[in-house]
């Protein structure tokens, strides 16, 4: 009986194992207080700032098409400075992935969600 459990234990753990390692393989696996935060520009690095609720704000950077996760705690902000402009500030959901970009009409940068 021991035997079996364990069997049963080890097939388990290696459907597991391989469920996760195709999800990964298409975009990265965002866990419950944290988002995840792609460059999506491709030859330029970006700097932006995360706050925690109730926290001070962390300066992050991205080099250019990176992506990153972050842990948020239960709520999280985005800061985004634009030089002499109005700055970004946005909520972000946990378990969520979002895009920081150039918007080339504004000449600002912006963030938006890229996943559901």
């Amino acid at each position: 009986m021991p035997c079996c459990l364990l069997a049963l234990a080890l097939i388990m753990l290696w459907a597991s194992a391989t469920a996760l390692a195709d999800g990964q393989s298409q975009q990265p696996l965002i866990i419950e207080r944290r988002v995840g935060i792609k460059n999506l520009e491709g030859s330029t690095g970006v700097t932006f700032w995360l706050r925690k609720q109730g926290k001070e704000w962390v300066q992050y950077s991205l080099r250019p098409t990176q992506t990153r996760q972050f842990q948020c705690g239960d709520q999280c902000f985005i800061y985004l400075s634009n030089k002499g402009k109005t700055p970004v500030e946005q909520v972000l959901r946990q378990k969520q992935i979002y895009g920081v970009y150039w918007d080339k009409h504004r000449h600002i940068w912006d963030v938006r969600g890229i996943t559901p």
